[in-house]
C-alpha cells in the first residue's frame, strides 16, 4: 500500500470519526423535552376559568423547582402553590380571574438536565370577575381588557426567573430550539455513508501497475 493511500485512508477515517461526533454532540443538543400538549390548549377560548393548568411534555420531567405561572389580563398572577410533576407532566393549581387573554408559562428541568421554559396563549370568555376601569363604561372596559392582555404578555416576554419558584415568578418563552431539523440528520447520514464506501473502494482497489517494477527494482539493488 502506497504512503498516499496510507494517507487518504487515514483522512478518511478521521472524517468518519468526526461525523460520528457531529452527531452525538446534536444528539445531545436536541435531547431537551419538548412540550407536546397543554391544558388549556394555546390559542384556545374558554367558557369558564380553569381550576388546573397543565403541561405534558415527550420526556420525563426532573422534579427540581418546576415553575407554572398564570398571568391574566389585568397583569395579575393567577397561579397558586407550588407546581406538581408527574412523569412527563407539569400541572399547577390557579385562581378565577376576569374574563380576556391569559399567558400560561412554565419553567421546568427537562430528562437531560437542562433547564426549558415556555408559554401557551388561551382567552377566558367569562371570568370570575369583569375588568373594569375608573369611570369606563362596559365598551371601554372591553378595550382596556385587550390593552391590558397585550401589555400582559410583553411583561411576560421581557421578564426572566431566577432562583427559586415564587408566586410572582414569570417564565420566559420557549429557547429550545436546539433541535437538528431532519435535514441536517439526513446530511451527517449521507455524508458518513459516503466516506465509508469511499473508504472501502480504497481499501479494495489493487495496487499501481507499476508496484512490480519497484518490487523487482528493489530485489535487484540486493
Amino acid at each position: 500500500m502506497t504512503i498516499a493511500r496510507r494517507a487518504l485512508i487515514r483522512l478518511l477515517a478521521g472524517l468518519v470519526l468526526a461525523v460520528g461526533l457531529s452527531v452525538a454532540v446534536a444528539g445531545s443538543a436536541s435531547a431537551h423535552d419538548v412540550l407536546i400538549s397543554s391544558t388549556p390548549a394555546d390559542g384556545s377560548t374558554l367558557k369558564a376559568a380553569p381550576s388546573t393548568v397543565t403541561f405534558v411534555f415527550d420526556q420525563p420531567v426532573q422534579n427540581f423547582d418546576p415553575v407554572i405561572a398564570l398571568i391574566g389580563p389585568d397583569g395579575k398572577h393567577y397561579e397558586s402553590g407550588t407546581a406538581r410533576v408527574d412523569g412527563s407532566t407539569v400541572s399547577g393549581s390557579v385562581t378565577s380571574g376576569p374574563a380576556g387573554a391569559y399567558i400560561a408559562s412554565y419553567r421546568i428541568v427537562s430528562a437531560d438536565g437542562h433547564p426549558v421554559t415556555g408559554e401557551v396563549h388561551f382567552t377566558l370568555a367569562a371570568g370570575a370577575t369583569p375588568v373594569t376601569g375608573s369611570g369606563a363604561t362596559s365598551g371601554s372596559a372591553t378595550s382596556g381588557s385587550a390593552a391590558s392582555g397585550s401589555a400582559a404578555a410583553s411583561r411576560a416576554t421581557a421578564a426572566v426567573t431566577s432562583g427559586a419558584p415564587t408566586s410572582s415568578a414569570v417564565v420566559t418563552p420557549e429557547t429550545t430550539k436546539s433541535r437538528l431539523s431532519a435535514w441536517v440528520w439526513i446530511g451527517l447520514i449521507v455524508a458518513a455513508v459516503v466516506i465509508a464506501i469511499a473508504a472501502v473502494i480504497i481499501l479494495r482497489r489493487p495496487p499501481g501497475k507499476n508496484a512490480p517494477d519497484r518490487v523487482k527494482s528493489a530485489d535487484r539493488d540486493y
